[in-house]
């Protein structure tokens, strides 16, 4: 039997949080299985999950699109620079690049201005 993930674990992999991962589950966007009152879903989900994303993207930047309001249970990106991260984002995760914390990406800017030592 191959291992399960846990939510939390399932959530570092995706770089999102645990509420995301448990929201996902319960919306049937994420294919899981609760036992008693714990979430377990395998990776190939998580796989299923990021490629139907992919798929499912954002219209490109040209269409328009009302924006959002706060208020609406579904969250969506209100803006189409949000939408292209996003889309960059899904991608990174799909092909197994890791992702770069804060720190990383504040370094890799300093270098690209020659600001670091």
């Amino acid at each position: 039997m191959k291992q399960l993930l846990t939510p939390e674990a399932a959530a570092e992999q995706l770089a999102v949080s645990v509420k995301t991962i448990k929201n996902l589950l319960r919306s049937g966007k994420l294919r899981g299985v609760k036992v008693g009152n714990l979430w377990r879903l395998r990776e190939e989900a998580l796989e299923e999950y990021l490629k139907d994303s992919i798929h499912n993207s954002a219209p490109p930047l040209a269409s328009k699109q009302p924006i959002a309001s706060k208020s609406t249970k579904s969250r969506k990106l209100c803006t189409p620079l949000g939408r292209q991260l996003w889309k960059i984002r899904s991608r990174m995760i799909a092909s197994g690049e890791p992702l770069l914390g804060w720190e990383e990406i504040e370094q890799e800017i300093a270098e690209r201005r020659g600001e670091t030592e």
